[in-house]
């Protein structure tokens, strides 16, 4: 009976250690993906004519791989998110499906494939805060 009650014992203190924890915005992690995903969301929010869209297309592209990366390399597959989180991530995905933009074929290009690998995430991190709305798109680019 005592060789019962320790295994027991033993695997309760295994199982609750080895339950995942949601990540939310004020883990160290999670921070800075939120912080990525509001940086993304902004951005989105600026309008640009002409000459002035290549600085803000850089912009872009730069905090969209950044925020993939980081994504990819720190946040372990299937890890339950916060509910800001999802929130967080389907308002940046709703702005990357919305804007259009028009240039360049190579920074039409350069985007498109930004845009794909963050809304992947952006997708990734909607499901596993458990959001029942998840936004998504298809996007497409046009060469002039």
């Amino acid at each position: 009976m005592r060789k019962v009650s320790l295994l027991l014992t033993v695997f309760v203190l295994f199982s609750a250690s080895a339950a995942k924890a949601e990540m939310s915005c004020q883990d160290v992690v999670g921070s800075s993906i939120c912080r990525s995903m509001d940086k993304i969301t902004h951005s989105m929010q600026s309008y640009c004519t002409g000459d002035s869209c290549y600085a803000l297309w850089q912009r872009q592209l730069d905090m969209m791989r950044q925020f993939t990366h980081n994504y990819e390399n720190n946040v372990g597959f299937g890890t339950s998110m916060s509910l800001e989180m999802g929130s967080l991530a389907y308002s940046a995905a709703d702005l990357i499906c919305r804007v259009k933009s028009t240039g360049a074929c190579e920074w039409m290009k350069a985007l498109y494939y930004a845009k794909v690998d963050a809304l992947y995430v952006l997708e990734e991190i909607q499901s596993n805060a458990s959001l029942t709305n998840i936004r998504r798109c298809s996007l497409t680019y046009t060469c002039p």
